[in-house]
């Protein structure tokens, strides 16, 4: 496995870390992969599970059942709006 140097490029690139061994570079996504990877490996399963878990707790919190049951049968939460999609004053058009 090669030791990420952990340093992020400032030039136009920003989203390639690149490996102390070999000059080899990786995007960021690839490097949230393996990171995932590695967190499972170390803790397993149970630790996402644990995780999901206390993010179902906090949606539940802050949203009705009625919104969740909608959201379920459309196939989760929607986005919420990127500036592209906003009107004037930051309403959706």
């Amino acid at each position: 496995m090669f030791r990420l140097r952990g340093v992020v490029s400032k030039v136009r690139t920003i989203n390639t870390i690149a490996f102390t061994e070999g000059k080899e570079s990786i995007t960021a996504s690839e490097a949230g992969r393996l990171g995932g990877l590695e967190t499972l490996r170390r803790h397993g399963r149970q630790h996402f599970v644990a995780a999901g878990r206390r993010g179902q707790k906090v949606i539940a919190h802050y949203y009705t059942a009625e919104d969740r049951r909608r959201w379920g049968s459309l196939g989760g939460r929607p986005r919420k709006l990127g500036l592209a999609n906003m009107g004037e004053k930051g309403q959706s058009r």
